[in-house]
């Protein structure tokens, strides 16, 4: 019975410890999770944060130290409100923030900044110099230790004459009973305690400034010591607001909720994107942009989202099939419907198509990391935005500072920025030319899921279903309809909202607010199914003689279910729609499916609607994807117009979902497209070199003309 009280007493008492250090241990427990969760069960999205250089890393040093000696700090000053301020007391002594413990806090600190150098270390070993790298985070540390050291000297001890004085002074006296505990040390530690804050808010500013003044530069705040210098500030900010509220017992995540929703009710907290003049050049309709060359094997293409892997990806396929293909590749290819990262991919390759000289490689320019810029906005201009929005609505937000990042990685001239002119203006360059393809990039409207198209060419809106927006009648601002830039379209595109915010436009707080294409559809075929159908159908109303058409699906992940999809499609060539629906390769491709998961209770039941939302968007979506060019292919097969597919799938499964690839994974895609894309790239080679089919070919223009 003794060991059980006695157990008791001690997890309440650990209870005690945990609420009341709530915030400085999120950020000390943070500081030695987050590398391993981003090496194994969040590789996908938090590896590439790890990627330095020796320079980079060298911030990163600073940054992680500053973070640990905020935990240190923040921690101490409420376990010694908790233990009265005595110099030695309670389980905790020997983190006693005085100079006879000098060491303990110096090694404290190294210990919780090791787990993030140590990952640096190992991820970046291949591209850099490992001599060099811990260089340059021994340099970081040390830089670190001895500020923490030089604080020290002026902490609790030493400030105990000072404060006796104060003791007398009625504000002192107040000071010492509501704040410190009625105990001189307690000033001290405080007073130490604003000193640190200082000595990290100057890091922070100086960083936010130098990253400002770097933003889409090969040099710049590392998006690692951006992350972790947010989470200080947030870990200053809780910490002091934790600490007064306790004092009065009022609950901090109250304070969080209501604070909040005040912001969140007035416009300048809210994220716009800004609008451009419109080109005078009306969009081109489908039938246009399809019969624009003449050619006689049209090629369209549906880009997959999917962050910078994408992006990359996307614009590798374009760029490689037109590198082997020329000319006869440039006449065919008349669309292209992208999603999210095949969106920003897309737009370097139609940017490189018309300025070959001045535009970068499209695949370099889309593999080139723009994480940088996306957490330096989030840790400085937003994160004051989300606490003072009154005050700083007027900076740039993290959207903004991505489409800098893609401004300037696309550009062969480091002074000369890309992809700042009109959306629009790509419309002459589709028929009177033509040089590039009709492009639609997709977003998703946030307030009602609506599939919304920037692009330049246009669907008619009798014909369009529900839920579809074209994106003049969003930026159309009194009578006037504006356009947006080509980055902005890209980025809209590509918002997925916890790296680039959900964003409505500047100059109408009652629009609605647009973010990642993928949420309505990943894949890019509903919006190409669409546009081919109408585009088909013009050139029957016109009686031009319709062409073979070839879809290509650019996929930066495998998919599931490829093979039977193969099975399946060459089932519908032989038996037609309805029939291929109940092939036995179909059956048996369901019918060998297991699904192997154990029981679960009510903690599962927490997670699985959003298990649910997660499988669907990849599955579900799949399936629409599936059955939209299925039909497409029937429909038209039956009147006589042949629609063939080819997908260029990604090999690896893992593939990252930031904006940052390192360089193995650079090497990966080059790889995959020179050694594994061998049977796609035949097909389109056999779909380009088959003899263009009579006119006659075409009932349905026959008949139209008779």
């Amino acid at each position: 019975m003794h060991l059980l009280h006695t157990f008791g007493h001690l997890l309440i008492l650990l209870v005690q410890y945990a609420v009341a250090l709530r915030v400085p241990v999120f950020a000390a427990v943070f500081l030695l999770a987050f590398p391993v969760l981003a090496f194994y069960p969040l590789r996908a999205l938090f590896r590439g944060l790890f990627d330095q250089t020796p320079a980079s890393l060298f911030l990163v040093a600073l940054a992680t130290a500053a973070l640990a000696g905020t935990a240190l700090k923040t921690g101490w000053l409420f376990y010694a409100r908790m233990v009265g301020y005595y110099p030695v007391r309670g389980p905790l002594h020997i983190l006693r923030f005085s100079p006879a413990h000098q060491a303990d806090w110096l090694l404290a600190l190294l210990l919780l900044s090791l787990p993030t150098l140590i990952g640096a270390v190992v991820l970046s070993r291949k591209t850099q110099s490992v001599a060099a790298l811990l260089a340059a985070g021994v340099a970081g540390l040390a830089v670190a230790e001895a500020l923490a050291w030089a604080l020290l000297r002026v902490g609790t001890n030493p400030l105990l004459p000072q404060v006796a004085a104060l003791e007398q002074a009625r504000p002192g006296a107040w000071f010492l009973h509501h704040i410190a505990g009625g105990n001189p040390y307690g000033f001290a530690d405080h007073i130490s305690a604003a000193i640190a804050f200082l000595m990290t808010f100057v890091l922070w500013v100086f960083l936010g400034v130098y990253g400002y003044r770097s933003l889409g530069k090969p040099k710049t705040v590392p998006a690692l010591a951006s992350f972790y210098l947010l989470v200080m500030m947030v870990t200053w900010m809780l910490g002091g607001l934790a600490f007064t509220l306790d004092t009065w017992h009022l609950p901090l995540l109250l304070f969080i909720v209501v604070y909040g929703m005040i912001t969140a009710l007035t416009s300048p907290a809210d994220h716009v994107y800004r609008l451009v003049p419109l080109a005078p050049e009306s969009a081109p309709n489908p039938a246009d942009a399809l019969l624009a060359t003449g050619a006689p094997a049209v090629i369209v293409v549906a880009a997959e989202g999917g962050g910078i892997q994408a992006a990359a990806w996307a614009a590798q396929v374009l760029a490689g099939l037109r590198a082997k293909f020329g000319s006869r590749f440039d006449s065919a290819l008349r669309m292209i419907s992208s999603v999210s990262g095949g969106s920003v991919g897309s737009a370097f390759y139609l940017d490189w198509l018309l300025h070959p000289t001045s535009a970068k490689n499209p695949v370099e320019s889309a593999s080139d990391s723009s994480l940088d810029e996306a957490a330096w906005g989030l840790a400085w201009p937003d994160f004051l935005r989300a606490i003072l929005p009154w005050f700083f609505a007027w900076t740039i937000d993290r959207a903004r500072a991505i489409e800098r990042a893609w401004s300037n990685n696309g550009s062969s001239d480091p002074g000369q920025e890309r992809l700042t002119h009109a959306l629009s203006t790509w419309r002459k360059e589709i028929t009177a030319g033509p040089k590039i393809p009709a492009i639609i990039m997709n977003s998703t409207v946030v307030e009602d899921g609506s599939r919304v198209l920037m692009g330049t060419t246009a669907l008619e809106r009798c014909l369009a279903p529900l839920a579809r927006i074209d994106a003049a009648e969003l930026n159309r601002i009194d009578d006037t309809v504006m356009d947006i830039s080509a980055a902005t379209a890209a980025r809209l595109s590509a918002s997925f909202t916890w790296v680039s915010p959900a964003a409505r436009v500047e100059k109408n707080s009652r629009r609605p607010h647009l973010v990642d294409g993928g949420y309505y559809d990943n894949y890019g075929m509903a919006t190409l199914v669409e546009w081919l159908d109408e585009a088909l159908n013009g050139a029957v109303n016109r009686q031009a003689s319709l062409p073979r058409i070839l879809v290509l699906q650019l996929h930066c992940s495998p998919v599931e279910g490829d093979e039977a999809d193969r099975q399946r499609r060459e089932a519908i060539g032989r038996l037609g729609f309805s029939a291929a629906m109940r092939a036995p390769a179909r059956n048996a491709a369901a019918g060998n499916t297991e699904l192997k998961h154990g029981n679960r209770g009510w903690f599962f039941q927490l997670f699985a609607p959003i298990q649910a939302v997660l499988g669907v968007r990849s599955a579900g979506q799949i399936a629409h994807n599936d059955i939209e060019l299925d039909l497409l292919q029937a429909k038209w097969k039956q009147k006589g117009v042949d629609i063939e597919t080819v997908s260029f799938v990604f090999p690896d499964k893992n593939a990252p979902l930031s904006w940052h690839l390192i360089q193995e994974q650079k090497d990966a895609i080059r790889a995959a497209w020179q050694s594994q894309m061998g049977e796609p790239i035949r097909k389109v080679d056999e779909f380009l070199r088959a003899p263009a089919a009579e006119p006659e070919r075409s009932p349905v223009a026959a008949g139209h003309a008779e």
